[in-house]
């Protein structure tokens, strides 16, 4: 199956589970799969044959501005959102969070959605 990747898209969400958490925005990190028969926009040239990943981004940075506990969260918005608005046959979004376990001395936290 073709896809299309949206690699490390960095956004800033209010974000986490206690509200001072919430209230400063934090960096997320963001990589969507989306698969789709990519080849009827390959073979006419016609971005109106595909998934316009640009469009996808702005919907992405529109979910960032909402408040959010969770990643699991956010990533089950963008997952439901995506697939409502563009039909890919399969959707896989992996949001991380640099900096959510520092105090546990690790990279960040992340969650990955297959739908």
């Amino acid at each position: 199956m073709d896809k299309i990747i949206i690699n490390k898209m960095q956004v800033l969400c209010h974000i986490g589970v206690k509200a001072p958490e919430r209230a400063r925005p934090q960096p997320l990190i963001i990589t969507l799969e989306l698969a789709k028969n990519l080849q009827p926009a390959g073979i006419a040239d016609d971005v109106g044959k595909t998934i316009n990943y640009s469009v996808v981004c702005e919907e992405i940075n529109n979910i960032s501005q909402k408040e959010f506990q969770t990643i699991e969260s956010f990533a089950e918005k963008i997952s439901s959102q995506v697939k409502l608005l563009f039909n890919p046959e399969k959707i896989k979004v992996s949001v991380k969070k640099p900096c959510a376990l520092l105090k546990h001395n690790a990279e960040s936290a992340m969650v990955v959605l297959e739908r």
